[in-house]
């Protein structure tokens, strides 16, 4: 029997590297080998599709420290747990652009949503 090739699947680009979700994940996941990005993709309030693992922002973005959307901090239950935080429901794809995004578990430094080529 003949071994055949694999393909490589970077999961939510490359997290342990980079923000998950972010550009630069994808960038490097490509980079180091990549036939695949594997990604989650929510609605934000306004129907926009975006790529996230996270329902809940303060995960994974700064959101708890814009002063403007503090207001937006509700506790919802999502399939029979409770979670108090920021949801992206309650932002449209806009506001969602205005945030940073930051690892899930802290190691790397803030880097912008907004994808420049």
């Amino acid at each position: 029997m003949e071994a055949k090739g694999f393909d490589v699947i970077g999961h939510r680009g490359a997290p342990n590297l980079r923000p998950e979700h972010s550009y630069e994940s994808y960038l490097l996941a490509q980079q180091n080998g990549a036939d695949y990005i594997e990604f989650d993709v929510m609605p934000s309030k306004d129907g926009i599709l975006m790529c996230t693992h996270s329902f809940e922002l303060d995960e994974v973005t700064n959101v708890a420290s814009v002063a403007k959307f503090a207001d937006r901090k509700k506790t919802k239950t999502v399939e029979f747990k409770t979670y108090t935080g920021w949801f992206i429901e309650d932002f449209t794809a806009a506001e969602l652009q205005e945030l940073r995004l930051k690892e899930r578990y802290p190691f790397q430094e803030e880097q912008s949503l907004t994808l420049s080529l």
